[in-house]
């Protein structure tokens, strides 16, 4: 399920960041605004980011930021610090703090990433096919046809600030083809239980996709430059409604009072993502230290960091669900 979720949330945000507006004749201003900044972005060759996760509940606070440059030719790298906190009901923190750098190889896109003392690494294989439509202007346009309506609300000398609303229901049309072109381009034939795990993967993914809600998102333009500085994405209503739809699935196996205490957390809870961007082309290449690059290759289901983490964030829910 987790990983359903990842696609679902990730198309959210590549929309955030490469969909602009190109509808209805009241958004022909917006439209033409974000068709420049597509533009724009489009020859940008790096920059520095920082993106914000926030999410608010009445257990637990938790945010998360990214904090790096990003060099986009001739092959996608990136370094930062990937930044966590969480406090529960009781006021008790945790934080973490964790170095990376992200390179793209022929075949592959390569996380190195630091805890405490030690560098590790995760690799994921690239699809040309998701590849190409991030870097290709034309299949960035392709994908305007999901949204519903833009609007400048805002604008001095220096910056104008569209609001923009993606069409779920043709979000989640998009999710599924991509999803099937995926399929299709598979680079080895599915064996048999892979052709199974497909089967119910794409359930699962229809499951979740049908009555996707809309998602709204605010981008600050600088007027001269026509790049996007500033991005805010409410995903609350994303979020809510996947935590239902997992919820309405897995009830049979869920106590009453136990269910009753979820679905007040997931009422209540909000989930915000914000970014902002400068320095633009004036990063330089990203160099990968001689003894990062000597890290070995973690285990994802054993790694002590990744494992902490979640098993930090599942305990906090649970015991202060337990004593409500």
């Amino acid at each position: 399920m987790s990983s359903l979720i990842k696609k679902i949330c990730g198309a959210a945000v590549l929309g955030m960041l490469v969909i602009s507006p190109l509808n209805t004749p009241a958004s022909d201003a917006g439209m033409q605004l974000v068709k420049e900044v597509c533009a724009a972005g489009a020859q940008t060759k790096s920059m520095s980011t920082t993106t914000s996760l926030e999410l608010l509940s009445p257990f637990v606070k938790g945010d998360m930021i990214i904090d790096g440059d990003i060099v986009t030719r001739p092959a996608i790298s990136m370094q930062g610090v990937l930044s966590g906190a969480c406090t529960d009901i009781m006021g008790r923190s945790s934080r973490m703090s964790v170095p990376f750098y992200l390179i793209q190889t022929d075949t592959e896109y390569i996380c190195y990433y630091q805890y405490g003392d030690q560098w590790k690494k995760v690799s994921a294989p690239i699809h040309t096919e998701e590849l190409t439509q991030m870097m290709d202007p034309a299949a960035a346009m392709e994908a305007l046809k999901v949204v519903k309506d833009a609007q400048i609300v805002s604008a001095t000398d220096t910056e104008q600030v569209v609001k923009v609303v993606i069409d779920g229901t043709k979000l989640a049309g998009e999710i599924s083809r991509q999803q099937a072109l995926h399929q299709d381009t598979a680079q080895k034939p599915l064996t048999a239980k892979q052709q199974k795990d497909a089967v119910l993967e794409k359930q699962d993914m229809d499951r979740y996709l049908t009555g996707l809600p809309d998602v709204e998102y605010v981008m600050t333009v600088d007027t001269k430059t026509k790049q996007a500085v500033a991005v805010s994405l409410d995903l609350t209503p994303l979020g809510r409604h996947i935590a239902n739809v997992a919820l309405t699935q897995y009830a049979p196996s869920i106590k009453a009072d136990q269910k009753e205490v979820i679905q007040c957390l997931i009422d209540s809870s909000t989930i915000t993502v914000k970014s902002s961007s400068g320095n633009f082309d004036a990063v330089k290449d990203i160099a990968v230290p001689a003894q990062v690059l000597r890290a070995p290759e973690a285990d994802v289901q054993k790694d002590t960091t990744i494992k902490a983490a979640q098993d930090a964030a599942l305990k906090t829910v649970e015991k202060t669900a337990a004593r409500t």
